[in-house]
C-alpha cells in the first residue's frame, strides 16, 4: 500500500501505526553533504556521506579548521580585566 502525504494528513492525529506506515513509505535517500550526490541511507556504512572518500574529505575539513563557529577567539582578553577575580 502506497501511503501519500494526503492520506497521512487525514489519518487519526495520534495513530502511531499510520505514522510508521508513512515513514516506511518515504524514500530512504539523502544528499551527500560534500559532493551533493544522491545516496542511499540504509546499508550505507559511510552515511550521511556517499562514500568513504567524501567522509575523509569532511574529516580533513574539520582537521584543517575549515569549519568554524562564529564568535570571539578563545583566549581573547579584549572583554576587559586580566581574567582573575582577585582584584
Amino acid at each position: 500500500m502506497q501511503l501519500t502525504a494526503d492520506a497521512y494528513r487525514t489519518a487519526t492525529p495520534f495513530d502511531p501505526a499510520a505514522a510508521l506506515r508513512f515513514i516506511d513509505a518515504m524514500p530512504r535517500s539523502v544528499r551527500c553533504p560534500i559532493c551533493h550526490q544522491e545516496c542511499a541511507w540504509d546499508d550505507n556504512p559511510a552515511r550521511p556521506f556517499c562514500s568513504e572518500r567524501c567522509r575523509m574529505i569532511d574529516l580533513g575539513n574539520w582537521l584543517g579548521e575549515r569549519y568554524r563557529v562564529p564568535g570571539a577567539q578563545a583566549g581573547d582578553e579584549s572583554e576587559g580585566g586580566s581574567g582573575t577575580d582577585d582584584e
